[in-house]
């Protein structure tokens, strides 16, 4: 089975915008962040776009009811392509319409992709996501 990982994306903002307050969350420890009282903190925007982001790059599009169709990669059919060049074509189009599925419309554009291949089927992908203005 290919291993494909993809890292917390990078996030550059262009201006001041009002998101809905959410949750931070420490991916690494799997679970919520803590204020020093031991309350819930909130997330920053970016904070909340790379959350986003996250979690949509690691559903398997189409394998799970509950989510749209819009969200989530496809990697199974990556097994399809003989080159590297084709499988690089075709997660850099799944990603780009995932990312870009944003139900908060918060993302500009989903560029500088960077391919680094860890053995002959396991791929890091790495891109820069750009916030919208205003």
């Amino acid at each position: 089975m290919d291993d494909y990982t993809f890292p917390l994306p990078s996030i550059t903002r262009n201006t001041v915008t009002k998101y809905p307050k959410t949750l931070a969350f420490d991916f690494e420890k799997g679970d919520f962040k803590l204020n020093g009282k031991g309350d819930l903190k909130l997330a920053s925007p970016e904070e909340s776009c790379i959350a986003w982001c996250h979690k949509v790059l690691n559903i398997e599009r189409y394998s799970k009811l509950s989510y749209s169709n819009n969200l989530g990669i496809e990697t199974n059919i990556l097994e399809l392509y003989d080159s590297n060049e084709a499988k690089e074509s075709w997660l850099k189009r799944t990603i780009e319409e995932t990312i870009l599925a944003d139900p908060l419309k918060r993302i500009l554009s989903v560029d500088d992709f960077n391919f680094n291949y860890l053995e002959p089927d396991s791929v890091e992908v790495t891109c820069k996501i750009t916030l919208k203005n205003g």
